[in-house]
């Protein structure tokens, strides 16, 4: 599974430190947190966008599903107004 921030260049022009706090809220609380519940392992890290290794479909899709809805609900508390 690959995730990546959208945006980000332009986030972290406006902004810095906001950008990187959305970075560090996703990594430490949103993304990696919820693809380990499922066995889902980070393969890589590349500034806003992850790489993530499943050990089959059922858990990929398992966690993908709980992001998004996670994402979807919380997501709009991040975004700097």
């Amino acid at each position: 599974m690959m995730a990546d921030l959208v945006d980000y260049t332009r986030s972290m022009e406006a902004d810095q430190d906001h950008a990187i706090g959305l970075i560090q809220e996703l990594r430490n609380c949103r993304l990696e947190p919820v693809a380990a519940r499922h066995q889902g392992q980070v393969m890589k890290r590349m500034g806003d966008g992850w790489i993530f290794g499943f050990p089959d479909a059922k858990t990929l899709i398992a966690s993908a599903i709980e992001i998004q809805q996670d994402l979807k609900n919380h997501w709009p508390y991040f975004i700097k107004k």
